[in-house]
């Protein structure tokens, strides 16, 4: 999804089919976590996800976890060094905190919730021009692609593993 299609972006300005090697700027990946449970790893492996580890010249791939829980009305101080220094983390924050509270009301629907943070963000000058340019490709990280009940389903699967496993511990 998105790496691909930076990538694809900043690979069409560059000839990458001549005989040497060009240099690419170096890439860092980071997942921004808005979950309601702590995170416990600062880090996380793609390999650690494949069900048998690769013979050989397989794709690793390690991603810096920044958790995005924190109180509104936390002091920048108190934020992860990474939203600290980054206007635009500090404001993918912000837009994650709007559309939670739009989730508060009982007949709330993520979709909605998340076009009225985007909306809001628009509005106050929180990345802004970004949003403008790239609304759509943000409600689809935001979703994940999926459709409200899909979300729906996946958040029941995962409760009834977890009660599953309190059951198992008891």
């Amino acid at each position: 999804g998105y790496v691909s299609r930076s990538l694809d972006r900043y690979l069409a300005q560059v000839d990458i089919y001549g005989e040497k090697a060009k240099e690419i700027p170096s890439i860092s990946f980071y997942v921004l976590y808005s979950g309601a449970k702590p995170w416990k790893d600062e880090y996380v492996r793609l390999s650690d996800s494949f069900r048998t580890p690769p013979e050989y010249n397989s794709l690793e791939l390690t991603v810096k976890v920044v958790s995005m829980r924190y109180p509104a009305d936390c002091p920048k101080e108190c934020l992860p060094l990474e939203l600290q220094r980054s206007k635009t983390l500090f404001g993918y924050q912000t837009l994650i905190q709007y559309v939670e509270e739009g989730m508060k009301c009982e007949t709330a629907n993520l979709g909605d919730s998340v076009s009225a943070a985007i909306s809001r963000c628009i509005q106050e000058n929180i990345l802004s021009d970004f949003l403008g340019k790239y609304e759509t490709e943000v409600k689809q990280m935001i979703l994940g692609g999926r459709t409200q009940e899909e979300i729906m389903r996946v958040r029941l699967r995962c409760q009834r593993e977890e009660g599953r496993e309190e059951g198992r511990e008891e």
